[in-house]
């Protein structure tokens, strides 16, 4: 995740965010995956950076092969 939108958002949420930041989830077919960021949007257009890069590696459950 970007450093330039998070350190934006509350100490806790930043925090909460930064233990994320390795973190690994089953996410099965046809499911989905939310991030809360705890923000009003109407609070977020006004941020200097209104981007949020995530970057991820997925992978079959089976497979060691990674994904970007």
């Amino acid at each position: 995740m970007n450093q330039d939108f998070t350190e934006r958002l509350s100490q806790e949420k930043s925090n909460a965010l930064e233990k994320k930041k390795d973190m690994k989830v089953t996410i099965f077919p046809k499911r989905y995956w939310v991030l809360s960021l705890d923000q009003n949007i109407f609070e977020v257009i006004q941020f200097p950076q209104t981007e949020l890069k995530i970057e991820y590696m997925y992978s079959k459950i089976v497979r060691k092969k990674r994904y970007n």
